[in-house]
């Protein structure tokens, strides 16, 4: 169903403009204004962590930090790194920060990890973390309770339908409370994770033109079209029923197979490797992340076939 091109982009936007609404989802309710993004970088950058918010008013002593994490399919190889960040960001801004992982979609996967432990002899170090799982939520985000939310509604269904799409639209266009500006940027949030489940002509359907007016503009696109002009990525394009033409164009709302799909088959290779045969090494890792579609697609092929990560020539 649809293309399993990485979300990165847009669940970054939604957490950008609406942090606080993550918060509620984990059971937390804090006052307007108390949720702030922290200016973090944990060395060295492989390890940088982009979601990272202050939680409470500046001058209250009980202020800590949420640290967030998502993921479309679960890795045992993103622990340690989770477990590295958390305790980087910990001593850089002196305060408890708390690991918090969203986990976007429940597909076949039968394991959600929420722990870590680094064993040596009889030793062990067991690190213990906060973790949702989206689906769980769902009709807390149809009743409007999480209605900045409504954008990942197509995530918590294993076969979301038109009719999903249109609550999205719709739970949106009604948040009359929200800014024009947030509701604009939602709604091509909503846009954007929909096209790798939907073809264009029910996206259409749907984000009817007087939305697409609405969307063209939006804050997060154009911040991250200058992101990836500043990167040198190309992982698409944003022309479509909007004209949203840049150069060096990233990836938009219709149509191409793009860079995106590259990343889609390392990601998924790298979650095939780690299925069968557990943590990889920082090798197999860089490996992968290096090649190419059609290599990656090959060699997935020949996993099936492998009893041993050795016969595959990665080590």
């Amino acid at each position: 169903m649809g293309d399993p091109r990485s979300i990165d982009a847009e669940i970054k936007a939604l957490v950008r403009i609406a942090p606080d609404a993550i918060l509620r989802l984990a059971g937390i309710d804090v006052p307007p204004g108390h949720v702030v993004p922290a200016d973090v970088q944990v060395s060295p950058a492989k390890h940088d962590a982009d979601n990272v918010f202050c939680v409470g008013a500046d001058a209250d002593p009980a202020r800590w930090a949420l640290y967030l994490e998502y993921q479309l399919h679960p890795t045992r190889r993103e622990l340690a790194r989770w477990f590295y960040k958390t305790a980087g960001l910990t001593v850089q801004l002196q305060r408890p920060t708390v690991l918090l992982v969203l986990y976007l979609k429940r597909g076949r996967n039968r394991r959600f990890p929420a722990e870590y432990t680094a064993v040596g002899g009889p030793l062990r170090n067991h690190f213990v973390f906060e973790s949702i799982h989206l689906w769980e939520h769902a009709d807390r985000i149809r009743s409007g309770e999480l209605r900045e939310l409504a954008p990942l509604l197509v995530l918590c269904e294993d076969n979301p339908t038109q009719e999903t799409l249109a609550l999205e639209r719709d739970l949106l266009l009604s948040s009359t409370d929200l800014p024009r500006s947030e509701r604009a940027d939602l709604l091509a949030i909503a846009v954007g994770v929909a096209r790798r489940y939907f073809t264009q002509e029910v996206l259409k359907a749907v984000f009817r033109e007087d939305d697409a007016m609405l969307l063209k503009d939006t804050s997060w696109v154009q911040e991250w079209m200058q992101e990836a002009r500043t990167e040198g990525r190309t992982e698409g394009r944003t022309e479509g029923w909007t004209e949203g033409r840049t150069e060096g164009r990233t990836e938009g709302w219709t149509e191409g197979r793009t860079e995106g799909e590259t990343h889609a088959a390392r990601l998924l290779l790298l979650d095939i490797l780690d299925a069968k045969f557990g943590v990889l090494p920082e090798s197999v890792v860089h490996r992968v992340q290096e090649a190419d579609e059609t290599w990656c697609r090959g060699m997935a092929r020949r996993v099936v076939r492998a009893d041993f990560l050795a016969e595959l020539g990665l080590e």
